[in-house]
């Protein structure tokens, strides 16, 4: 069980995921922050993995649509502008 600093979630290939929880800039209105919630889709660049889970952190709120649309280096760039 994660401590509640921390959430886990699933990538689109299933794979386990861990991130810290943190207010993070959503795409639909970058000037808003907020905690990610049940149901988010959140994009996470992945720093360590382990045979069972992935670990990363957390950039941004996102949609799957608009993340697949984009592309990576573009959801980046525009999640630090």
């Amino acid at each position: 069980r994660a401590p509640e600093t921390e959430l886990i979630g699933k990538t689109d290939k299933g794979h386990r995921v861990s991130f810290v929880r943190k207010p993070l800039f959503d795409k639909e209105c970058l000037h808003l922050k907020r905690n990610p919630e049940i149901g988010d889709f959140v994009e996470v660049k992945i720093e360590k993995s382990t045979k069972a889970s992935l670990f990363g952190e957390a950039l941004a709120i996102s949609k799957l649509s608009l993340f697949h649309d984009v592309g990576v280096d573009a959801a980046v760039a525009s999640c630090a502008s």
